[in-house]
């Protein structure tokens, strides 16, 4: 149990790991949002892949993707600490 609890740690550090990444990722992509009349434009990033545009997306967009991420990884956060709390409330009974 005591390898169960140690796994769940690692776990968390990783999931507040994963949230602060894409959290920097939105911050990012909000600072380079290009505020002009053309939004239509300028308001677009485009993918590369191996130095060719593959895509064209909105910014808008990659920020509503991150948003959910977001949320997403701070539910793992909370699953793995309520189990972390629930292991350790049954070990010490």
């Amino acid at each position: 149990m005591v390898d169960v609890n140690n796994l769940l740690a690692q776990q968390l550090d990783k999931e507040k790991l994963v949230l602060s990444l894409f959290q920097q990722a939105k911050h990012l992509a909000e600072q380079n949002r290009v505020k002009v009349k053309v939004k239509d434009f300028f308001g677009r990033l485009i993918r590369m892949e191996a130095e060719l545009p593959i895509d064209v997306v909105n910014i808008n967009d990659v920020i509503s993707i991150l948003n959910r991420i977001i949320i997403d990884e701070k539910k793992h956060i909370r699953l793995v600490e309520d189990s972390i709390a629930t292991l350790n409330m049954l070990m010490n009974k």
